[in-house]
């Protein structure tokens, strides 16, 4: 496996892990845990959301001012370009 490969995998485990990891309020009773965890979730919501963008340019929107460069390519049927 090359270093693309495991950044792929680990940004796929962190999209899975950040939709199921419950939200940091289930700890208020525990400020100290809570504080950690909350860390714990942004670290993983930042790899899940803006490790792609990092990894595969095109899909980057330049901060919502313009659409990636995948979503205004051309789609190309047959090999024709339209």
């Amino acid at each position: 496996m090359d270093a693309v490969q495991i950044a792929e995998h680990v940004i796929v485990g962190a999209s899975i892990l950040h939709n199921f990891l419950p939200p940091w309020d289930f700890l208020n009773d525990y400020p100290q845990a809570q504080k950690a965890y909350k860390l714990v979730i942004y670290v993983v919501g930042y790899v899940a959301l803006n490790a792609r963008s990092t990894l595969y340019p095109s899909l980057s929107t330049k901060d919502g001012t313009q659409p990636s460069n995948l979503a205004t390519k051309p789609v190309q049927k047959n090999g024709d370009s339209k």
